[in-house]
Parts: structure tokens; C-alpha cells; sequence
């Protein structure tokens, strides 16, 4: 308690009050802990889903552009370069484009197939460069893996599912 912290977005600085588990109040969490934080900050209308905590020494950045391996599920439509797709990652949710098809690769192995494919089809795995309308806070799944999944979803149903393997342009 008495800890500051940052939440990304909106680059909040804030103080921590009390960390509660189940009921109980400790004075520390652990990775994976189902906590409550009851955060003093500034202007709490301006926190929303998908902000992220982390220490104010060390911010998380906001990438805007990623790219992520990807398996795409049961889709009619084939995906395509410049398509919209709405991002799910962790909590976080954003408009997006897929800006760039770079590869597709084996599902199990992950080695390259063919490079610039025109289109990816159902049960294709692929490598592909997402472009988030507004910067989203999100890590490569080897540095940190709740925050390096990512899906991707179009009126309601669910295209794609993946990791990111890079953060570009990091905000």
C-alpha cells in the first residue's frame, strides 16, 4: 500500500489504497492472484477496460502496429490485406487493420510456407501485421503472455485467434 503506479491508458499516475483478496486485505499479490485494488488517482472517469497497472518507474508502451502469429478459425470469407477487424487482448478491445499478410506457415511447426499470400482461408496458420486504430497496451507472448494474446473478431463471430511475436512503433 502507498505504492504509485501508472495506468496505461491514459497514463494515469496513481497511489495504491488497498489490495484485497477475496475478502481479505494483504499487502501484496502475486502473478495470477485474483485481486481487488482500490486505486486513489486523479480522474478515475478516465480509466476504462483494458488499462493496464504496472509500476511508474516502468510503464507498459502502447504499440501502434504489432505482428502476430495467428490460426484462423471457421471463417467464410477469406482475410484479407486492409480488412477491419476488431482486436481483443486481454481486457483490452480496439478497432483495427490487418495491414500486412506476411506469411503462411505451418500450424504445428511454424515454418514458413509462402510469404505475401493474397488471402488467408480457414484452418490456414499465418503471420500477419495488425494495425490498432488508437495504440493498444499490449507485450510479445515470450516477454509476457497475458498480454501477448490476441483475437480478432467481426460482427460477433471470431476470425482468428493468436500471439504477437513483435511490438512495433511503440508509442
Amino acid at each position: 500500500m502507498g505504492t504509485k503506479i501508472s495506468i496505461i491508458p491514459p497514463r494515469e499516475i496513481g497511489v495504491v489504497k488497498w489490495i484485497n483478496i477475496g475478502k481479505l486485505g494483504t499487502a501484496f499479490a502475486r502473478a495470477g492472484d485474483t485481486v481487488d485494488v482500490t486505486v486513489a488517482i486523479s480522474d478515475p472517469s478516465s480509466i476504462r477496460a483494458g488499462a493496464v497497472l504496472c509500476q511508474s518507474n516502468h510503464p507498459i508502451n502502447l504499440a501502434s502496429k504489432f505482428r502476430a502469429r495467428i490460426m484462423v478459425l471457421d471463417i467464410v470469407i477469406p482475410l484479407l490485406h486492409g480488412q477491419n477487424v476488431t482486436l481483443h487482448s486481454h481486457a483490452a478491445r480496439s478497432t483495427g487493420t490487418i495491414s500486412k499478410l506476411v506469411s503462411i506457415v505451418d500450424p504445428k511447426s511454424g515454418q514458413v510456407m509462402k510469404d505475401k499470400p493474397r488471402c488467408l482461408l480457414k484452418g490456414q496458420g499465418a503471420v500477419i501485421e495488425i494495425t490498432p486504430n488508437t495504440p493498444m497496451p499490449v507485450e510479445t507472448f515470450d516477454s509476457c503472455g497475458a498480454l501477448g494474446r490476441i483475437a480478432l473478431r467481426d460482427g460477433g463471430r471470431t476470425l482468428a485467434v493468436g500471439t504477437i511475436l513483435k511490438v512495433e512503433g511503440k508509442d
